[in-house]
């Protein structure tokens, strides 16, 4: 989920900074890249070692970090207000209706 939040918002800033707009999404998936080969190397020796709850025990603290800046509503969305929430995406499926049909 965090993945998509970070696309949005870089994609948001991408149409405010035009001229930076490649470098941006250079920056976030060259370390997407980066910090995913960390996690190769991390995980298979890590498992051998501590044993898969353990390094995933490890883990939790990371995934967590989203939490605070949720909470502290530094997320750039714009929040629905509470009688329009689910109402558009019941007016979606309805609408396109088909594409829910294939799969």
């Amino acid at each position: 989920w965090t993945d998509l939040m970070i696309e949005a918002t870089y994609t948001e800033k991408m149409r405010v900074n035009a001229p930076f707009s490649a470098d941006m999404v250079s920056f976030v998936w060259s370390g997407v890249g980066l910090f995913g080969l960390v996690g190769i190397f991390v995980a298979g020796p890590g498992i051998d070692w501590f044993g898969p709850i353990a390094l995933l025990a490890g883990a939790i603290p990371f995934s967590a970090l989203i939490i605070y800046p949720a909470v502290r509503g530094w997320l750039t969305e714009t929040r629905i207000p509470p009688e329009q929430r689910g109402r558009s995406t019941l007016d979606g499926l309805r609408q396109q209706w088909h594409y829910f049909t294939i799969t």
